[in-house]
């Protein structure tokens, strides 16, 4: 089992870290935008 350096395991957080929370910031942008289309009345779902 290799070793790792202190160095080396905040690379491996910051590589795991960043995209989650890249992702989850998205998230929480594109629910606001949704939840304002919502309330405005601009996002009307189709109905058939």
């Amino acid at each position: 089992m290799p070793v790792y350096s202190r160095a080396d395991l905040s690379r491996t957080a910051t590589s795991v870290v960043v995209p989650f929370l890249t992702v989850t910031a998205a998230s929480a942008v594109a629910y606001e935008f949704r939840d304002a289309a919502i309330r405005s009345g601009r996002f009307m779902r189709k109905v058939e």
